[in-house]
């Protein structure tokens, strides 16, 4: 016979599929005990009933005992408090202005976040720009013949040998040259550029890094080694010609004086900063609860509720709208608390809907934290419901009375205790 129960869908004529199982449906060994406990005494005190085995039947005891897990699951995803991964202790940074200082948390341990800080920002990291002669493009260049010059870029150097034909052009010359020192992966990015002046053009070479960390005060220098003309190809177009030269940022924190490389940095180990402007006032960084998981998972309870009313609403006879008003019902007592959040009930059938711009403002807020931490409130009296429902659920299909448990003596018997439908449970999960 328990055969017949774990394998319960034999018969039914659906594509119907267990859904996936999560974390929530593990139960600790107490947890099972108590679960019996209750389908015992629930059980205990039910009348023994004569329900008909249809298909309509079967099929919505499924559907409402399914719906009402995946309901608690989601309540209990929201729940949870004591997970490493639990969505409603997930933050994310805020800062007071935007447009100067972003910042995201790379590590959601609390432990490892600092306090919340002032930061003020001097200056930004800044790149080196070297930026080339003018010439006319289609000016002839240096003489022919094999250049030589060296790039020493931060505590590397390397030599190379770059040859002009007869009579090369400018525009020629320089395109060439610019594909060549991109090519070398030098970290440095070759441009040619129009000059002041019509019909002339200059190469501009940007360092891909900012900051500095040697004396030297550059990031790169271009020195010309040998030329078969008086200028080396170096000195000819001035390359060698910084116009900016880099720095590093520069900026407090609480007030103690702080420098970095580029303008994004990690800071202990857990917060991921960028720098955008410099700020004449100091920001304030700070932490609020993350509110894209979190909508996720309210939009997963809200659905999961729907799922349940609309399966009690479209099974044709019993007591599925019994389900239907006593949700409504609870709903509607928390109607001003629920809609103030941005959760609007329907009129027909109590269905929830999310307002999303709302939600968000009452998770950061803190008052969605409040609706499913509350022992007295929607969710408590939802999952209470739910529940019912789980532990029961034909209790809600029609059926006949065969007869009441007497209840005279104590103990009394009842051939429903040993019921194979008490709970209806699931073979992975009850």
């Amino acid at each position: 016979m328990l055969s017949e129960v774990y394998n319960y869908l034999i018969g039914l004529n659906t594509s119907y599929q267990l859904r996936p199982q999560t974390k929530y449906d593990m139960h600790k060994k107490d947890e099972l005990k108590d679960l019996y406990s209750k389908i015992k005494k629930d059980g205990l005190k039910s009348p023994l009933y004569l329900i008909s085995p249809t298909e309509s039947n079967r099929q919505f005891t499924l559907d409402i005992k399914d719906s009402a897990i995946a309901l608690q699951n989601s309540i209990s995803m929201m729940q949870d408090r004591d997970s490493d991964d639990a969505i409603m202790n997930r933050q994310k940074a805020v800062v007071g202005t935007r447009d100067a200082i972003d910042c995201n948390i790379i590590d959601e341990n609390k432990d490892n976040l600092p306090e919340p800080f002032q930061i003020q920002i001097h200056h930004l990291a800044s790149e080196q720009i070297n930026t080339g002669t003018d010439y006319f493009v289609t000016g002839v260049g240096p003489d022919e013949g094999t250049y030589t010059f060296q790039a020493i870029c931060e505590d590397k150097t390397y030599e190379f040998q770059f040859n002009i034909p007869e009579r090369a052009r400018n525009n020629e010359i320089l395109g060439k040259l610019s594909r060549f020192i991109n090519k070398s992966n030098l970290g440095i990015i070759a441009s040619v550029e129009n000059g002041e002046k019509e019909n002339t053009i200059h190469m501009t070479l940007r360092s891909k890094n900012t900051g500095v960390t040697s004396e030297s005060g550059y990031i790169f220098q271009l020195k010309d080694i040998s030329s078969p003309s008086k200028k080396g190809l170096i000195t000819h177009y001035g390359l060698d010609h910084i116009t900016t030269v880099p720095s590093n940022a520069s900026f407090t924190i609480n007030g103690e004086d702080k420098a970095a490389l580029a303008n994004s940095f990690i800071l202990n180990n857990s917060l991921h900063i960028t720098l955008r402007n410099t700020a004449e006032d100091a920001v304030h960084v700070g932490y609020a609860p993350d509110d894209s998981p979190i909508y996720d998972g309210i939009k997963m309870f809200a659905n999961d509720y729907n799922q349940i009313i609309q399966a009690a609403a479209n099974y044709p006879a019993g007591k599925g709208n019994k389900i239907v008003h006593d949700l409504k019902m609870i709903a509607n007592t928390y109607r001003n608390q629920l809609e103030s959040a941005g959760i609007s009930i329907a009129a027909g059938d109590g269905q929830l809907s999310l307002d999303e711009s709302l939600v968000r403002q009452s998770i950061e807020e803190g008052d969605m934290d409040t609706i499913f931490s509350s022992k007295y409130g929607f969710v408590a009296r939802v999952n209470q419901k739910i529940n019912e429902i789980k532990i029961n659920p034909l209790e809600y299909v029609d059926k006949k009375v065969v007869t009441y448990p007497n209840t005279i003596s104590v103990p009394y018997p009842n051939p429903y205790i040993t019921s194979m439908y008490t709970g209806l449970f699931f073979n992975n999960y009850c």
